[in-house]
């Protein structure tokens, strides 16, 4: 029953998806948002070298329209139509989408930067029945082919870099900063495991894992669930499907990192089971400088700390904005 209320509701909002995507500019925003705001500066002396970018952007608003993709999980391109200050790249968490950073993209773009938050490979996509797969989900490999495409992406617009994710995104823009020239990272709740004794899963994955010689992430955590996998039509934070294997190898991506090779501003929740402080602790002394922003665990500021519709604590979602704002723009690291 639930399969065809989820294909009858993709059937009566396809014409209207269709029609958007195809009068939406691609100098435009977020899904759902208004126009941009009144851009900052004199215009620019040489065309954007942005092609690619719009490229991504056109491309998830095709796959929108022709019901392959969920409706606010497309990538989200702000230039800035006058002179910018540099690039800040946004990546959302593992299983969710550039919805996350609706209100912080708003924040940069206003202050001068160009933002790009690239949907991650795999994420959004659905099947035929308007159900979420995760088929596509990279693994370590892919994980940094993205990194290495999105980088020179960035590069192409000829201005500093910078990266901000959260969770997994996190681990990405780490990845990045390791492998690319970066001004900075900003890493929320890096996903690296939690502490002993609850993080003793990941410990014990890696572990059968490696005895294994990769039959135990083949053979089993590839076939567990990390999601439930359903779609509910207009939701404003869609999730994807994804399994226990894929989500090991986006821990992985970050725990992997040997040294990052830029400033880093971390964010982090004590307690929290994805993001925990040791692993947290061991990732400052694997930056060439850090500063670590930790939230108490009785502030009860969860792992999605960005985003207002998953983080009710609205004055955590404030400082964590300010706390980013101020180290990617100004470069001050905060440590508490």
């Amino acid at each position: 029953m639930r399969t065809m209320q989820i294909t009858a509701v993709r059937a009566m909002h396809a014409p209207v998806l269709q029609a958007r995507a195809a009068a939406e500019p691609l100098d435009c925003v977020l899904p759902g948002r208004e126009t941009l705001p009144t851009p900052l500066g004199p215009a620019p002396t040489a065309v954007l070298n942005d092609a690619d970018i719009r490229a991504v952007v056109q491309g998830d608003r095709d796959l929108v329209a022709r019901g392959e993709l969920q409706p606010n999980c497309e990538s989200i391109w702000m230039p800035q139509t006058g002179a910018a200050k540099g690039v800040v790249l946004m990546f959302h968490g593992y299983t969710a989408g550039p919805w996350q950073y609706k209100e912080l993209a708003q924040r940069f773009h206003d202050a001068g930067y160009h933002v790009f938050v690239p949907r991650m490979p795999g994420h959004g996509c659905v099947d035929d029945q308007g159900v979420p797969t995760g088929v596509d989900l990279p693994d370590h490999k892919g994980w940094d082919a993205f990194v290495d495409r999105t980088y020179a992406q960035a590069e192409k617009l000829g201005m500093p870099v910078q990266a901000v994710g959260l969770s997994g995104g996190a681990n990405v823009a780490l990845r990045m900063g390791e492998r690319h020239k970066l001004n900075g990272v900003g890493a929320m709740a890096p996903y690296l495991g939690g502490d002993l004794p609850k993080g003793i899963f990941f410990t014990l994955a890696d572990v059968l894992d490696k005895c294994s010689f990769g039959l135990f992430g083949r053979l089993v955590l590839n076939h567990i669930p990390y999601n439930k996998n359903v779609v509910i039509p207009n939701d404003p934070t869609p999730h994807t499907q994804g399994s226990l294997g894929q989500a090991r190898s986006m821990r992985r991506l970050g725990a992997d990192i040997k040294r990052v090779n830029c400033p880093v501003q971390l964010i982090s929740t004590d307690g929290d089971i994805l993001s925990g402080a040791s692993k947290v602790r061991g990732m400052v002394g694997r930056c060439l400088q850090a500063g670590w922003y930790r939230f108490a665990r009785g502030e009860e500021v969860p792992h999605a700390m960005l985003s207002p519709l998953e983080n009710k604590n609205s004055a955590s979602v404030q400082k964590v904005h300010d706390t980013l704002f101020e180290f990617i723009d100004r470069g001050r690291r905060a440590d508490r």
